[in-house]
C-alpha cells in the first residue's frame, strides 16, 4: 500500500517480506522477516532527476519525444523507436531471401553452398545498411523513409522472384 501524506513524504507500508543487508565486518548477509514495514521517502519514489535511457523507455515516447531535450538525444530516440519497429520485419527479409535464393533454380547438391554464402552475405549488407541508415539519422532525416523503403524493396523484390522465378507476367483472360 503506498500512502501520500500532506507533508509532501510518500509512505509504502509492505506485509510478509523480508530484507536482506549485507554485514559489512563479516560480509555475511543478515536477513530480516517482517509482518509489516513502513517505508517513508522525502522525495518520492524515485530520483527524478535521472534522464531515461532510450531502451527504457516506451515506443511512443521514442517516437514522439518531448521537444526540452538535446536535438542529439531526441534524434537518438526517434532512431531507437523506429530499429523497434523495424527489427521484427528482419526476420521476414531474411526469410524472403533465403526463400528466394533456394527455392528457385537448379535443384543439385552442387552449388548449394555458393548460394548459401551468397545469402549470408545479402544478409550482412541488408543488415549493415539498414543499421548504418539508422545511425546517421543525426545528419539526415531522410535516412528513417529510406531504411522502411530498403526493407519494402528488398522483400516485395524477392516476392516477386519466388512468385514468378521465370519472370514470365501474370496475364488477363
Amino acid at each position: 500500500m503506498i500512502f501520500d501524506t500532506d507533508e509532501g513524504k510518500i509512505r509504502i507500508v509492505l506485509f510478509n517480506g523480508s530484507s536482506q543487508q549485507k554485514n559489512t565486518t563479516t560480509g555475511r548477509p543478515e536477513i530480516l522477516y517482517f509482518d509489516q514495514y513502513t517505508l517513508e521517502t522525502e522525495n518520492g519514489l524515485y530520483n527524478k532527476s535521472r534522464i531515461i535511457k532510450p531502451y527504457e523507455m516506451f515506443l511512443p515516447d521514442l517516437l514522439f519525444p518531448a521537444g526540452d531535450m538535446k536535438n542529439s538525444l531526441r534524434m537518438k530516440m526517434i532512431a531507437t523507436g523506429h530499429e523497434r519497429l523495424l527489427s521484427p520485419l528482419y526476420c521476414l527479409v531474411f526469410a524472403m531471401l533465403g526463400a528466394a535464393v533456394l527455392a528457385v533454380g537448379k535443384y543439385n547438391r552442387r552449388g548449394r553452398m555458393g548460394r548459401i554464402l551468397f545469402i549470408g552475405a545479402c544478409s550482412f549488407l541488408f543488415y549493415l545498411a539498414i543499421m548504418i541508415l539508422l545511425h546517421t539519422i543525426k545528419s539526415l532525416s531522410v535516412t528513417i523513409p529510406s531504411a522502411y523503403g530498403l526493407i519494402l524493396f528488398i522483400f516485395f523484390g524477392f516476392w516477386t522472384r519466388l512468385a514468378w522465378p521465370d519472370g514470365k507476367k501474370i496475364r488477363g483472360r
